[in-house]
């Protein structure tokens, strides 16, 4: 009997067991059965937009849009096909090298006047970063790393001895904003972006010429603060800033800055932009306090600040930059630009012994706050055509006049001066003409070469091992890039 039942057992056992493969056999294949259903089944259709939308597909063309490099540095379009989704995220890198062959063969390792491919006769990796962007509906934001050569010159000025100050990790950041639609033509974004002055992007890849022109290097190439964009019409836009200063993101005073931009559409290949800057240049003075906080100050008067006294005083910069462009056919366009600064000249000593002694003992001056203003312009063109499907050239001319070193101050003085002391300095006077060929193999890669001449109407530039300098300066530079 023990046997029997035994047997009954073990035959029960194996029938629910045979059971239960059978019913997993049949859930496997109606669930494959169903899996192929929605594989095989076509996928709706979704409209592909033309428009550029971020740089993972922006396209090397000579399209309308394409052209502009500032346009494409700073534009965010929306990606229809990705709004049903929870985060629309696009990741990307850059990487830009360089090989410099500066013929005027210079001992320093950097050359002046430029930030970009500055160092000579080296290897080095001009800028290289890597960003995550999202594009909404309603909702936007970039955050970029960056390093290069580039970076380190431009964010040289960077420094303060504000306490908790975030200078020390700022350089790595190319961008870092948020953006929020206020309306159906209309965005607020708030962080660290890329500056609206000019026609040339920071990201060589975008430019016709692989360096940047004198006057885009001394312009902000990014700004901290509020932007404010608003499509008026299909052919007109408008921007409005208020950020920290003129390349700032630690700010240098407590004042703010303003700047605006007007693009209008005249035709579908014309286009005309009007860019703005108005804000104090001047660093404030600071205090420190037993425990080591600093304060600074924005009054007129400071008592026991410095010796000589020196009352601090707002030097307002006002910059205005002009821009035509004309995209002649899908393979032809020039470009042109114009700049004009004015800075306030700042202060004069005027002889005041009427001075308290508790100010200044030694000094029987104050400063006095001048209404006279230093200036100085630009004039660039620039010129494109597409030879052949894969090849581009491009050229730049362009002449830059700071005779006061407003913007652009002279970094050495020749000894001509103290040979010569009835001769008196020119200050920057710089003209330069940059030759480029481009091979464009594919949307991701590109080499790059640049024949670059500037002339100055004073030796301002280093040459050899001379302890003299030279008025003229020429460069070949050879470049590859990588954008994804």
């Amino acid at each position: 009997m023990p046997d029997m039942a035994k047997y009954y057992f073990f035959n029960r056992l194996e029938i629910a067991v045979c059971l239960f493969i059978y019913g997993y056999s049949l859930l496997s294949q109606e669930s494959n059965s169903q899996t192929e259903k929605d594989i095989t089944q076509p996928e709706p259709k979704i409209e592909k937009s033309t428009e550029i939308t971020t740089p993972k597909n922006t396209k090397l063309s000579t399209g309308n849009e394409a052209l502009n490099p500032k346009a494409k540095e700073q534009e965010i379009k929306v990606d229809q096909s990705k709004l049903g989704t929870k985060l629309p995220i696009d990741f990307g890198v850059f990487v830009d090298g360089y090989y410099n062959m500066n013929m005027n063969r210079p001992t320093a390792t950097s050359q002046n006047y430029t930030t970009q491919a500055i160092q000579n006769n080296t290897f080095a990796i001009n800028l290289a970063h890597i960003e995550g962007k999202l594009d909404t509906e309603k909702f936007r934001a970039r955050l970029a790393l960056q390093t290069g050569t580039s970076v380190n010159a431009n964010y040289s000025n960077e420094t303060t001895n504000q306490k908790y100050s975030n200078q020390n990790s700022v350089r790595n950041i190319q961008e870092a904003y948020v953006g929020i639609k206020l309306g159906k033509r209309t965005w607020l974004d708030a962080g660290i972006y890329m500056g609206n002055i000019g026609f040339e992007a920071w990201v060589s890849a975008y430019n016709w010429v692989y360096t940047r022109a004198i006057v885009l290097d001394n312009v902000p190439y990014y700004s901290t603060g509020v932007r404010l964009s608003h499509e008026i019409s299909d052919k007109l836009s408008v921007q409005l800033h208020i950020i920290n200063g003129w390349q700032n993101i630690t700010d240098n005073n407590k004042d703010k800055s303003l700047g605006m931009q007007a693009a209008y559409k005249i035709t579908e290949k014309m286009k005309f932009t009007y860019n703005n800057f108005i804000g104090n240049e001047t660093t404030a003075p600071t205090k420190t306090d037993a425990i080591g906080t600093v304060y600074m100050y924005s009054k007129e008067t400071i008592k026991n600040y410095a010796s000589p006294y020196t009352p601090y005083t707002r030097n307002t910069r006002y910059y205005q930059n002009f821009i035509y462009q004309y995209d002649v056919t899908d393979k032809f366009g020039v470009a042109a630009s114009f700049d004009i600064g004015y800075q306030i000249r700042g202060t004069s000593d005027v002889y005041n012994p009427a001075i308290p002694s508790d100010v200044n003992k030694t000094y029987p001056y104050y400063s006095k706050h001048s209404g006279a203003y230093r200036h100085w312009y630009d004039g660039t063109l620039w010129v494109m055509y597409k030879i052949f499907n894969e090849w581009r050239i491009a050229g730049r001319i362009e002449r830059y006049v700071d005779r006061e070193g407003a913007n652009v101050p002279v970094v050495k003085q020749s000894t001509i001066y103290q040979k010569e002391p009835g001769k008196k300095p020119n200050g920057f006077q710089v003209s330069a003409i940059s030759l480029n060929l481009d091979y464009i193999p594919n949307e991701y890669a590109m080499l790059r070469f640049e024949l670059k001449y500037r002339r100055s109407m004073d030796p301002i530039f280093d040459y050899a091992d001379s302890s003299e300098l030279s008025r003229h300066e020429k460069m070949f530079i050879s470049a590859m890039t990588f954008k994804y």
